[in-house]
């Protein structure tokens, strides 16, 4: 077994949780983050029935 793999089994699993969990967090918040821009954006130049659109 490598180095790494030993992670699992000397860490606790809270470090482990939040060591995995934090870069799901941040994708999703900036997943969220391009969404809102985009809607703002296509509402304001585009139009309110262009944000419908979105959605589809």
């Amino acid at each position: 077994m490598g180095s790494k793999n030993k992670i699992f089994e000397t860490e606790s699993i809270y470090k482990l949780l939040f060591m995995f969990a934090l870069p799901a967090v941040f994708a999703i918040l900036v997943a969220e983050l391009y969404s809102m821009v985009d809607t703002f954006f296509v509402g304001r130049y585009v139009g309110p029935e262009a944000i419908g659109a979105l959605t589809i």
